[in-house]
């Protein structure tokens, strides 16, 4: 169905990225930890959400990034 593109879509809309965002968050949110470890696999949105949420972490060097590639 086409429609036009002033009415929109009900709901709401999320992707991939805004969910890892908010997984990330809730996470730091809920542990204390003073170094971070994560795997991303070079996925473009869970790289995004730990550059969104851990800011701070990563311009400390407190927060790595592995890459696991099969």
């Amino acid at each position: 169905m086409i429609r036009n593109a002033n009415q929109g879509l009900r709901g709401l809309h999320i992707n991939s990225t805004y969910t890892a965002m908010a997984h990330n968050w809730l996470i730091k949110e809920l542990i204390n930890a003073q170094n971070w470890r994560f795997v991303t696999d070079q996925d473009n949105s869970l790289m995004t959400a730990l550059f969104r949420v851990f800011p701070k972490e990563i311009a400390l060097g407190g927060c790595p990034s592995l890459l696991m590639q099969s």
